[in-house]
């Protein structure tokens, strides 16, 4: 039965048996410390979601909670958020063909009065402060 050992430092299982080639290489770490099957079994594979895998005070292996995103990560999300929105107002605006139309003076009233809703929907989404994420109430999309 292979023994299996938890480094608390390094956050890593090693099999016993291989200890000497880690020794050898000088990366066997020192905290090593020896922990069933199960604790092996338990803490290795895929976590549960939103958890990693400390050490806990006594060394062993336990699951805490990831960390939040930083205040950065939040902006830059919300900027690539705000830019696939302008991406998908765009792409309906041009499948409808109204900057086509308008520049031939060939749109209906119904259409130019959707256009501009279109056009007040990317001037708003221009207009989201991104450096407020998470707290950042985005512009309705314009019913079709």
């Amino acid at each position: 039965m292979p023994k299996y050992m938890y480094s608390p430092s390094r956050n890593l299982f090693y099999d016993a048996d291989l200890e000497r080639g880690y020794s050898d290489s000088g990366i066997w770490p020192s905290d090593a410390i020896e922990v069933s099957e199960t604790t092996f079994l338990s803490f290795t594979g895929l976590p549960p979601e939103g958890k990693r895998r400390l050490s806990d005070n006594d060394g062993l292996p336990c699951w805490g909670d990831l960390p939040g995103l930083t205040q950065q990560e939040q902006v830059a999300i919300a900027e690539a958020q705000r830019q696939e929105l302008i991406n998908q107002a765009n792409d309906y605006i041009n499948r409808k063909q109204w900057p086509y139309k308008l520049a031939l003076n060939r749109l209906s009233e119904n259409e130019k009065r959707e256009f501009n809703i279109w056009i007040d929907y990317l001037d708003a989404l221009g207009d989201v402060d991104t450096s407020l994420s998470p707290d950042i109430n985005w512009p309705v999309l314009p019913n079709d």
